[in-house]
């Protein structure tokens, strides 16, 4: 009988032949006598543990840890000796398409180039994901060169790398240092598909930037923008934003203290939610984003990844193909858009601020857009240094994640840290506290001159990329259009009459009472809070420094869309004048640039334009950039938003009186030189700055809300476009600095900056907040009605209206005088609920009071 005929011979998988007589014989004998052994066992057949083995392959660590009984600790030494093992090399990637949908042709080119080879799939993907326009800035970033970044009080700055920006501000009781952090950043295109969520993570996200500074975040405030009212999507979106923002920041105790809400019909499917988060830190537990260390241990903390938000970063780099709503686009993007938890946030928060108390954080960085994978390359990048993770410790909430999912998911409330050896006990069990994971998931490598990012998988390496590499997308210079030709205002003959001009102006959307908003959210948490939303600008009071700390959020819009330069300029001026109206010094400014398809030559040139405005503008006032966001591709079907750069700012005010922390939140406690509105015997109006002209109606709020509503649209097409009011620096400058030195000498405790709708508006909301009404003596000389309707709806920069009792007014009168600044007399407020124009026309200001307070309210629910 041969071989082949033996029935209880297993065929030979392995041979491509039959045997031999030879051979035949000789397994024969072998089988005999029990010394036959198979080439290749099966996979049940091979021994998997030894007296040393601590996780069997294929078996899950958790489970295993808690049969075996193995702490963490072991687990972290047996992985930092095991992490510089040689892996197998990065298998070929033959088969692999050698294009991909997201990199252009030259950028695929210029990848293999640096890498002198073939990526395989994983690092294609990888790639591309910080590559995208969301992550690496490629179309911007030679722009943002031009802006200042530094002043003496600045600690950091993102254009260093860091997370956010840090200015130096006063010193506590026991002269120790203290430094504000801040940052704003959009969350557009998430928003736009699941507001709530969206929002509520942009909400978080901002959090944790500041979290990775080392920093307690003390304040929030956010620049919102709609489409039209009259779209019932647009309610739907509000009312989810709003929801998100209120039930985040409600639920980590972080005060929601002000910023921007506007409709325009231009932001129909394409929101804007620029979220801005304030930080206080001491300057010696500033942290850092820069991984150092030969030896260190990377570090996982925070909650569990999922499959949330994967691919988000990408998602936010494209405009939307379709029009929102359609069930094909919003299944296709609802699953890159991240899932939040504030209570999770805020045990992290908690956690994170204690290590950096007891300094065991090496360096601390966000999860942020990206995930992982942008967290640990940006880390590594910046300490030019290698950096190896074991993809399979990276804690997981859903099964069978793949290492491009465990890399490029955004999930929420997460941290990346690198901590030496010797502490990382002390952050477990910091961290086991509050029932949060930390789990070390890599090393640090050593400094090189081409440091690479290793994945490690399943005992092996799946991809090996350069840090520099990947942060370091090919720039992209896309063609910019011709400047835009400036058109002259030209009114129609057939203008409304002032008072019904006033009355379509405060029952317009834009300026309607945000109340139904800023109600929701909690401005009051912490018990610190002097002014919150409505103000020029919220005020909140630093125990720790014994100082009042000013914010403000501020852009224009319709100016950009006019002259994308002089909009982005009369936005720093606006902040500058909003702080400056409650005799605050400002510091530093964050921003948040929002534009179309950067592909456009259009939205390219006003993107070159708002980034030179504001460049000018801050060199001026001497205030540095510390840090900001860059958010392209907010279009659909494209159609482009208008350029929206929008500017955050701080300042501070010296307090004279301390308030109590306990009282702190009430306005009986709020010192005398920080007041928003007036006091009893403060009766007198007056307009600090120039009277507006024809010339500072173009691209104006009555331009916009009134006029073209009232005539007919061919007759006003070349007013369409109108050029935005005139920007004067050196004004500016000048009257800023008479409001903030009238207030610190008390001699003004109601100031209001004068911007949108001009100047009547402006005192018809003082009156109608005070309850009040207004009677208006000044006389113009010319009774033409283009001229009045200049005089009282012009929106000329540089001018605030003030407050005064008459020995106030006299004094001031005297100061302007000397330093040749207009002053003029406008009225004064009166007992009856009217506004009484120099003519004698009146409008009553009870029932409008009633309706700008709940109109809002009744447009989202109608």
């Amino acid at each position: 009988m041969t071989f082949s005929q033996t029935k209880q011979a297993p065929p030979l998988k392995q041979r491509q032949r039959e045997p031999n007589a030879l051979t035949q014989g000789v397994f024969d004998r072998m089988r005999s006598d029990g010394s036959y052994k198979s080439p290749r066992r099966l996979p049940e057949q091979r021994p998997k543990t030894s007296d040393r083995t601590l996780i069997p392959k294929g078996k899950n660590a958790d489970a295993v840890r808690r049969e075996k009984n193995i702490d963490e600790k072991t687990q972290a030494r047996v992985f930092e000796k095991k992490i510089h093992k040689p892996s197998k090399p990065i298998p070929s990637n033959k088969n692999h398409c050698t294009t991909h949908k997201t990199l252009t042709p030259s950028e695929q080119t210029h990848l293999r180039d640096q890498l002198r080879r073939e990526p395989n799939a994983l690092e294609w993907e990888l790639v591309a994901a910080m590559w995208s326009e969301h992550c690496s800035y490629k179309s911007s970033r030679h722009l943002l060169e031009q802006l200042p970044k530094t002043s003496e009080r600045t600690l950091a700055q993102t254009g260093d790398g860091e997370n956010a920006g840090a200015v130096r501000i006063g010193n506590d009781a026991e002269g120790r240092g203290y430094a504000l952090v801040f940052k704003m950043e959009s969350h557009n295109h998430p928003s736009q598909i699941t507001p709530h969520e969206g929002a509520a993570t942009g909400v978080g996200g901002i959090m944790r930037d500041i979290l990775a500074m080392g920093a307690r975040p003390i304040a929030n405030l956010n620049a919102l923008r709609f489409g039209s009212l009259e779209n019932p999507k647009t309610k739907t979106l509000l009312k989810g934003v709003v929801e998100g923002i209120a039930s985040y920041g409600n639920c980590t105790g972080i005060p929601m203290l002000g910023g921007e809400c506007d409709f325009d019909s231009d932001y129909d499917n394409n929101i804007l939610v620029n979220a801005m988060t304030v930080g206080l830190a001491r300057t010696e537990n500033l942290c850092s984003a820069r991984a150092q260390g030969e030896g260190n241990l990377v570090v996982y903390l925070g909650a569990t990844t999922g499959r949330d938000g994967i691919n988000g970063a990408t998602m936010a780099s494209q405009g939307f193909a379709q029009q929102e709503g359609q069930d094909a686009s919003e299944q296709k993007t609802k699953t890159q858009v991240q899932v939040g938890d504030p209570f999770a946030q805020k045990r992290l928060l908690e956690a994170c601020l204690e290590a950096v108390e007891q300094h065991l954080f090496e360096a601390l960085q966000d999860m942020g857009a990206a995930g992982l994978l942008s967290s640990s390359s940006e880390m590594a990048a910046k300490g030019k240094i290698a950096m190896t993770l074991d993809l399979e410790r990276v804690p997981t909430r859903q099964p069978n994640l793949s290492p491009l999912e465990l890399m490029l998911s955004e999930s929420q409330e997460r941290m990346l840290a690198v901590v030496q050896p010797q502490h990382f006990d002390a952050l477990e069990v910091l961290f086991a506290k509050h029932r949060l994971d930390c789990r070390v998931i890599g090393n640090v490598g050593a400094v090189s001159t081409n440091p690479l990012l290793l994945l490690q998988w399943k005992g092996r390496m799946q991809a090996s990329l350069p840090v520099r590499l990947l942060g370091e997308a090919p720039l992209q210079h896309h063609k910019q259009a011709a400047p835009p030709t400036a058109q002259p205002v030209r009114l129609p003959a057939n203008l409304p009459s002032t008072l019904s001009a006033l009355q379509k102006l405060l029952l317009s959307p834009r300026l309607l009472c945000k109340a139904w908003v800023t109600e929701q959210y909690d401005s009051l948490v912490g018990g610190q809070t002097l002014e919150g939303p409505g103000g020029e600008a919220a005020l909140l009071y630093l125990e720790q420094t014994r100082e009042i700390l000013a914010l403000t959020c501020d852009a224009t819009p319709r100016y950009c869309r006019n002259d994308a330069r002089r909009g982005a300029m009369q936005a720093v001026c606006e902040a500058v004048r909003n702080l400056s109206a409650v005799g605050a010094t400002p510091l530093a400014i964050t921003d948040n640039l929002n534009f179309g398809n950067p592909e456009d030559p259009q939205v390219m040139r006003q993107a070159s334009d708002s980034v030179a405005g504001l460049a000018e503008a801050c060199r001026a006032f001497g205030l540095p950039v510390v840090s900001g966001n860059v958010s392209f591709y907010n279009e659909t079907e494209g159609r482009s938003i208008p350029p929206t750069p929008v500017v955050g700012a701080v300042g501070i005010i010296e307090a004279n009186a301390t308030p109590s922390a306990s009282t702190s939140a009430s306005r009986a406690t709020l010192p005398p030189f920080a007041r928003a509105l007036p006091e009893d015997d403060e009766r007198l109006l007056f307009l600090l700055g120039a009277p507006a002209t024809s010339s500072s109606l173009g691209a104006s709020l009555y331009m916009q809300e009134v006029v073209m509503q009232e005539v007919v649209m061919q007759e006003v097409a070349a007013t369409q476009r109108g050029e935005p009011p005139a920007i004067d620096i050196a004004e500016e400058k000048a009257n800023a600095a008479f409001v903030r030195h009238a207030i610190a000498r008390g001699l003004c405790r109601c100031a209001r900056d004068l911007s949108c709708g001009g100047l009547l508006v402006k005192i018809a909301l003082l009156a109608m907040q005070q309850g009040c009404g207004v009677r208006l003596a000044t006389r113009l000389s010319d009774r033409d009605v283009a001229a009045e309707a200049a005089f009282w709806f012009g929106e000329k920069q540089a001018r605030y209206l003030l407050c005064l009792t008459e020995r106030q007014a006299e004094v001031l009168t005297d100061d302007a005088t000397r330093d040749a600044i207009a002053f003029l007399p406008l009225g004064e407020l009166e007992e009856s609920m009217r506004l009484t124009l120099p003519s004698g026309e009146a409008i009553s200001l009870q029932g409008l009071s009633e309706e700008w307070r709940s109109g809002l309210a009744r447009l989202v629910e109608a």
